[in-house]
């Protein structure tokens, strides 16, 4: 969806082999990269600071939101959902 090659990583249930069949392409006007390390420091990050326990795919959320923030020319709102909770991730080391 991002363009590029599907590659391997940690997140889970987002990224280039997870397109939902319910997921119209067409609608999307942009596709904002996280890598890896950067979802899982925001969703430590959101633990630390706000203690909201989410996983990595909320945490790439974040991450994106942040980076899209930054590209704005002017004001305006971004709503940005939390798509799964952090205490799945638990045996995983996300938190460690």
């Amino acid at each position: 969806m991002g363009g590029g090659e599907a590659a391997c990583y940690n997140m889970e249930g987002i990224g280039n082999d997870f397109i939902p069949k319910t997921m119209d392409i067409n609608l999307v006007d942009e596709v904002v990269k996280v890598s890896d390390e950067e979802a899982f420091k925001y969703a430590r990050l959101l633990a630390q600071k706000e203690g909201v326990l989410v996983g990595s795919s909320s945490g790439a959320a974040l991450a994106a939101a942040l980076k899209f923030i930054a590209t704005l020319k002017t004001g305006g709102n971004i709503v940005t959902l939390f798509p799964d909770r952090g205490d799945r991730y638990f045996s995983k080391g996300l938190y460690e």
